[in-house]
């Protein structure tokens, strides 16, 4: 009896860890596409020749620490990531479409301008700007 209880414990762990495993895939059946028809000849992951990345920038992740998220953008943008200062916290978000760097940047501002952060562009640099490091002009003396 008591063996009986250990096996089902057991079992019901491995199919929670397998859809776990599962739910992290890369790859996007139709089926998961909302209703969207995906041709026959989809380029599929295994399929993909050495070092071909999809086009676009996912943001598919659950309570990151910013650091990651950042470094995983700049790597999928093909940009250097430049800042003083590593935003606190952590960023959730549960996406599996693809983005252009304009767009993805626009969705990870909203989120860090909520702490204080920017993120910007500069030639092929992803630079992290806080509210502090933002140069300020000062004014004349003798100016009320």
């Amino acid at each position: 009896m008591r063996i009986q209880g250990y096996r089902t414990v057991a079992l019901a762990g491995l199919i929670a860890v397998t859809a776990w495993i599962l739910s992290q895939s890369e790859f996007v059946d139709a089926s998961e596409e909302g209703g969207a028809s995906v041709p026959s000849e989809s380029v599929r992951p295994d399929r993909l020749s050495p070092g071909h990345q999809p086009a676009g920038i996912r943001l598919n992740y659950f309570d990151v620490r910013w650091n990651r998220v950042l470094n995983d953008v700049c790597r999928q943008a093909g940009l250097t990531l430049v800042m003083n200062q590593t935003p606190p916290g952590h960023f959730a978000r549960r996406d599996r479409a693809r983005y252009s760097t304009a767009d993805s940047l626009q969705i990870l501002n909203r989120e860090l301008e909520l702490l204080g952060y920017q993120l910007q562009i500069h030639d092929r640099h992803l630079i992290v700007l806080k509210r502090s490091d933002r140069p300020e002009t000062q004014r004349p003396a003798g100016v009320f």
